[in-house]
């Protein structure tokens, strides 16, 4: 009996020890506590500074490269984070100690390290609330994007002074205006929505790759801050990369698809100091024409339609397209299939198939799901040989 009670308490450590040794790392394990957060009152609006701990209590190390911070307040007004030259330029006399150009972490665990961030707003009483974001905000609006983290801490902030809605506080404005030099005056440019070089694009053949260019340009950019740029796949896997920006604000880049890209419809959501600039998409289609779909039988539609609705299971709608292909009545195009897997479904074909069930996708872009099946391995296509089958 004690050798079996020493047995199971060995079991029970070790579990403990792997789970801990293969912990990832958890953003809402990252501790913000508010130090500070003031008032500094200029001529025609405020700037609302805050400065903020931030403990890594997790287990492993957490890091953001860009933290999207914004301020939203008792009217439902959100407010963008802001920097010392913005608004320096609108006569705010601010350092870039108080209201750095950005702010990321790389806290290893148990360590702290402080950040500051600045808002400007209206002369107005109201109340404060912090919103800090691992990613784009936009992506807590569209979960379906991605991972959504995000912190949110009540702000106590001073209201403004009474004489500060006709008269600066001399403590914070100058009497005098800034004078800036004219050689540091922001030259005046027009803003170019993104375009794309092409908005529909074919699968190369093997060993061969292709590139969409995107381009444009955005009026009073923020000089040495890049173009954050979200590639969302037709998967919803989202990839994150930055493009520099010329003097005059102009952009330009490429994104390259080559044999084992997948089809579908790929977004492009553009961000630039946390603001959102567009939202381009393109599509790519197979290599091979999709041959004519028109003699899919109705029940196929309803399976769908009850595959998305989860009145029949994975396997049994699986079942029904491998008929089809077998039979030759559906034509999916040449595509590399995977070894046979027990793997689920991704949700997104699920919505795909309600989608082509209700009629709101075409034929073809049904296929394109279909083919990631294939590739994966979970439809299997029966080969044709000499063979008995």
């Amino acid at each position: 009996m004690k050798f079996l009670f020493l047995f199971v308490l060995v079991v029970l450590v070790g579990i403990i020890s792997i789970n801990d040794a293969f912990a990832e790392p958890y953003w809402g394990n990252l501790k913000v506590d508010i130090e500070k957060s003031d008032r500094i009152e200029g001529k025609k609006s405020d700037v609302i500074r805050v400065r903020a701990e931030f403990t890594n209590n997790d287990n492993e190390q957490i890091t953001i490269y860009h933290m999207y911070a914004f301020l939203d307040d008792s009217k439902h007004r959100e407010f963008s984070n802001s920097n010392y030259i913005i608004l320096g330029d609108k006569g705010h006399n601010i350092t870039e100690m108080e209201c750095p150009w950005d702010f990321s972490i790389e806290l290893n665990p148990g360590i702290s390290e402080e950040g500051s961030f600045c808002f400007e707003v209206p002369k107005e009483n109201v109340e404060f609330t912090l919103h800090l974001y691992e990613s784009s905000p936009d992506w807590c609006k569209h979960p379906s994007y991605g991972s959504c983290n995000e912190k949110t801490v009540r702000l106590v902030v001073n209201p403004p002074s009474p004489k500060s809605s006709s008269s600066p506080s001399s403590s914070t404005i100058p009497t005098e205006p800034i004078q800036v030099p004219k050689a540091y005056k922001p030259i005046p440019s027009a803003s170019s929505p993104p375009q794309l070089s092409t908005n529909k694009i074919i699968i190369p053949s093997s060993g061969n790759s292709d590139e969409i260019i995107l381009s444009g340009s955005i009026a009073n950019h923020e000089k040495g801050f890049p173009l954050a740029v979200n590639l969302i796949q037709p998967n919803g896997i989202i990839q994150n990369f930055i493009t520099v920006l010329s003097d005059s604000g102009s952009y330009r880049t490429s994104i390259s698809i080559n044999e084992n890209s997948l089809t579908g419809i790929y977004k492009i959501q553009l961000y630039h100091k946390g603001v959102n600039i567009g939202l381009v998409s393109f599509t790519v289609s197979p290599s091979t024409k999709i041959e004519s779909t028109s003699n899919i039988p109705s029940w196929i539609k309803n399976n769908a339609a009850w595959w998305a609705e989860d009145q029949i299971d994975d396997k049994t709608f699986v079942q029904g397209l491998e008929f089809l292909i077998k039979e030759g009545i559906m034509i999916i195009p040449q595509t590399q299939s995977g070894q046979s897997t027990q793997q689920s479904i991704p949700s997104w074909i699920k919505n795909t198939s309600g989608f082509w069930a209700e009629d709101k996708i075409s034929d073809s872009e049904f296929i394109s799901a279909l083919q990631f099946l294939v590739e994966k391995g979970i439809i299997v296509i029966p080969q044709n040989d000499n063979s008995s089958s």
